[in-house]
């Protein structure tokens, strides 16, 4: 009986050990990143929404930013894949920011691998990379080559805050200098 139980008590530990070793061999943020399933709609009191978009301003930024404050967003996230669907509808634009949204409109999916990846998008071809910084999921998107080539980047930091029930935005775009980073903050639709 004592025999038995010795080696129960060894084969747990052992089992313990190997788990905890494939857990560290998967890195620091396998452990840490967040299902970010579900239906966010935009809280625009707690967002940091440059005036070009709220409708002051219009020129240039508008049609740049007009791509990000989607009203909600739908987003399916299984594993290494991420879709995001943002939904237009009632987006407070003007006309050149409509056109745009139409452009922009339909589900983007990703492969959140840390490569970058061509991608057709509304603004055009961009090469998407997106990868796990510990509990944030981060998303650059390059046009052009960049802005030392004459393009323009984006990156968007994607965050869960407050038990899942938030969803935090900070988009930071080398288009618009005069408002580099802005942040959105969706809360989870019930239902």
């Amino acid at each position: 009986m004592i025999e038995r139980t010795v080696v129960t008590g060894l084969l747990t530990a052992a089992l313990c050990v190997a788990v905890m070793v494939e857990g560290a061999a998967a890195g620091p943020d396998a452990l840490q990143q967040p299902d970010l399933s579900g239906v966010w709609v935009l809280d625009q009191q707690r967002s940091e929404i440059p005036e070009a978009v709220r409708g002051g301003g219009g020129g240039r930024g508008a049609g740049v930013w007009a791509g990000y404050m989607a009203p909600e967003i739908a987003i399916q996230h299984a594993g290494e894949t991420i879709t995001f669907d943002r939904r237009r509808s009632g987006a407070p634009l003007g006309r050149r920011g409509a056109r745009r949204q139409a452009a922009l409109s339909g589900p983007q999916t990703l492969t959140i691998d840390g490569k970058p990846h061509p991608q057709r998008t509304g603004r055009g071809e961009a090469t998407v990379t997106a990868d796990w910084k510990g509990d944030r999921l981060v998303v650059e998107q390059v046009w052009g080559g960049g802005p030392d080539s004459g393009g323009f980047s984006a990156t968007t930091v994607y965050q869960l805050i407050e038990d899942g029930e938030r969803l935090i935005l900070e988009v930071t775009t080398s288009r618009t200098p005069d408002t580099p980073t802005y942040r959105l903050v969706y809360l989870r639709k019930e239902g």
